[in-house]
């Protein structure tokens, strides 16, 4: 069975239209989705981890990060109205399982070419964002982390118009959408977005899809998390106010805020497939104006052979920050004890705990060999280069003074029913 990495609706027909629960005359039906797969690294410094998770990997192998489980119901009212419920069951930011509701929405056909949705909508920010947490659609282990991280959440709420319209063998989908979105980055802290704006376009023809999105959002947060933060910020404005000299620590403490601050995400890609050759490549832009959501370039390229059920694979993928890493502090000399002794102190947290580097590169062979109906078994060795002074999306490392480069070997198998 070959996979279309190259139709998004292929993809969301993969999800939907598997073994599904349904006779001719239903209203409802049933589908399902996961993945069982295992990773270790080699290293035992930093925990690899896909998103914002608790519990990762290291040189003891976890199932943790990549293993989910989901499943979906359509519900069709009549002609014109239908519902979806989709429930995912995925290790999150406090180590809890769920599952927790992706999608919950209600849509409307307006005529052939138009829809209407609203409710709980998968966040369209990238190529495969419809069908991102279903692997088996995917032909690589994994979406690349490298990329897909930079912007963690998947689902929004609020609400979309889908427009499609054929020229002659071109198909052009367009998606508008508005709503708000938030997600858990530890067990304190929850990342806020509001006012989401975007759209999402995509055109296919033949063996081609092309993509581009854009995305624009107001960033806040909430939680115990983000009080360490607002004290860091008391006390650089405090004492950047003492003089001109020390304007620079008052600036420092509003451009490391994150209510009200907006960013932005931006996004082309293209993909083919036909015959033995399967391929995608994606380039992403974050933009942000709080320095602790830094900005970042991303990019992609995957290209598979297809012989006989097995499809041996190569990635390269990265990403790069873009925004300042590391702020100097300003001279103190002069200045009585105290400020010469806090300026120091205060930079050296801002740089350790809110400017980030997440630059990496990551280096994958893998293969998919679709084994049965309905199931295909991956195995991926990559190699992540973490130039120096940056952590890259690994939790728990520090910056190294040198480069570091670390092994993850993952195997799992992906199933739709």
């Amino acid at each position: 069975m070959r996979v279309q990495l190259t139709s998004i609706t292929l993809g969301l027909l993969a999800l939907s239209g598997g073994a599904m629960a349904q006779d001719a005359g239903s209203m409802f039906s049933f589908s399902g989705f996961g993945t069982l797969a295992a990773v270790r690294t080699s290293t035992d410094d930093a925990i690899y981890v896909t998103n914002f998770q608790k519990h990762g990997a290291t040189k003891s192998a976890s199932t943790e990060p990549d293993s989910k489980l989901g499943g979906q119901v359509n519900a069709k009212l009549n002609d014109t109205f239908s519902g979806t419920l989709q429930l995912l069951a995925k290790q999150d930011a406090v180590g809890e399982y769920g599952p927790a509701v992706e999608w919950a929405f209600l849509k409307a056909k307006v005529n052939g070419n138009l829809d209407v949705r609203a409710g709980r909508i998968g966040a369209p920010v990238f190529m495969t964002s419809d069908y991102r947490n279903v692997g088996y659609t995917n032909l690589s282990m994994r979406t690349p982390p490298d990329v897909y991280r930079a912007v963690p959440v998947s689902s929004f709420d609020g609400a979309d118009v889908l427009y499609q319209h054929s020229v002659g063998n071109t198909t052009f989908n367009a998606q508008l959408y508005v709503g708000k979105a938030s997600t858990k980055t530890n067990d304190t802290t929850t990342f806020l977005l509001k006012d989401m704006k975007g759209f999402n376009l995509t055109a296919e023809n033949g063996a081609f899809t092309y993509r581009a999105g854009y995305i624009q959002t107001t960033l806040g947060a909430e939680g115990a998390g983000v009080s360490g933060l607002a004290t860091l910020q008391g006390g650089l404005r405090s004492i950047g106010g003492l003089a001109p000299g020390l304007g620079s620590l008052t600036t420092l403490a509003d451009d490391i805020g994150i209510d009200g601050k907006k960013a932005s995400f931006a996004g082309v890609g293209i993909a083919y497939d036909s015959g033995n050759w399967v391929g995608s490549a994606e380039l992403t832009k974050r933009k942000s104006d709080s320095l602790y959501v830094s900005d970042l370039s991303g990019w992609y390229t995957t290209l598979g052979y297809r012989v006989g059920k097995v499809t041996p694979y190569v990635s390269l993928s990265g990403n790069n920050t873009d925004s300042l890493t590391s702020f100097t502090a300003p001279s103190t000399v002069g200045y009585p004890a105290l400020v010469q002794g806090t300026v120091p102190v205060l930079v050296a947290n801002v740089n350790g705990g809110v400017l980030n580097n997440y630059t990496e590169k990551t280096l994958a062979f893998g293969a998919r060999w679709d084994a049965g109906k309905g199931y295909a078994v991956k195995g991926e060795i990559a190699r992540v280069s973490i130039p120096a002074d940056s952590t890259g999306w690994f939790t728990g490392a520090t910056r190294s003074a040198t480069d570091t480069n670390i092994n993850v070997l993952s195997v799992g198998v992906d199933f739709v029913f």
